[in-house]
């Protein structure tokens, strides 16, 4: 179980978050569907959908991580799958790979937090609107200080223009539905939060790991490769992989 677990968390850090996160939602989608067709769906849908009931998320405390990645309409997963890709490439240059898995799971569970919060008995909330609606935040937070050359408008921030799809966007959901309003802005806030943050915990990462390839260097040139241990060997591997 431990060495599943190691390559699972070797495979997610390896590979690219936008793949991974729509790969995750497709395969939740097509289960749905399997399912639906056996007569489960709805159980199923259920079982792994976020409720307001402290009841219910006692008894499936997993669902405020599973709604995230459930949906039942195609249009509904279409339209997250968009931005989600959108926001996660241009995230994914900005910031290591874990740090856009944080950024949706953390934005997810603060928009579970919103809705559990003010939703009224018996509602009930699936899909992935709320993390993607942070990684969208974390997006326009991070490129506040770059430029895009639009026709007729000429040159803008970009972080403004997206800003103000949000604004836009958080209009139309209030609209409709103010409990799902209220989701979708605690997901948001949380996607800029980490914006700000993340970027001095990955330089402050990327600072210890250059002291402790300075420190294998050092070994090397005393000691020789063979001395390495396994971890080591690993840390260099890596490292040497990513200047390539």
């Amino acid at each position: 179980m431990v060495i599943f677990t190691n390559r699972a968390a070797e495979y997610l850090k390896r590979s690219e978050p936008t793949v991974v996160l729509i790969a995750l939602n497709l395969l939740f989608f097509i289960v749905i569907r399997l399912s639906a067709a056996s007569g489960f769906g709805k159980a199923l849908v259920e079982e792994i959908g976020l409720s307001q009931s402290a009841e219910i998320l006692l008894s499936r405390p997993w669902t405020p991580l599973t709604y995230m990645f459930t949906h039942i309409d195609f249009a509904h997963l279409l339209f997250n799958m968009v931005w989600l890709g959108f926001s996660a490439v241009v995230l994914s240059h900005r910031f290591r790979h874990r740090a856009v898995y944080l950024i949706y799971v953390l934005s997810g569970l603060a928009g579970a937090c919103g809705f559990i919060a003010i939703a009224g008995s018996g509602q009930f909330m699936i899909g992935a609107s709320c993390a993607v609606s942070g990684l969208l935040a974390a997006m326009a937070s991070s490129l506040r200080r770059v430029s895009l050359e639009l026709p007729l408008a000429g040159e803008v921030n970009a972080g403004a223009v997206m800003f103000l799809f949000i604004v836009l966007h958080l209009v139309y959901i209030f609209s409709g539905s103010v409990t799902v309003g209220a989701a979708h802005l605690s997901g948001i806030i949380a996607g800029i939060v980490c914006a700000i943050f993340l970027p001095r915990l990955s330089d402050s990462h990327d600072h210890e790991s250059d002291i402790a390839i300075d420190e294998i260097r050092k070994k090397i040139m005393t000691s020789g490769y063979a001395s390495l241990t396994a971890d080591e060997k690993n840390l260099i591997r890596n490292h040497s992989s990513r200047q390539s």
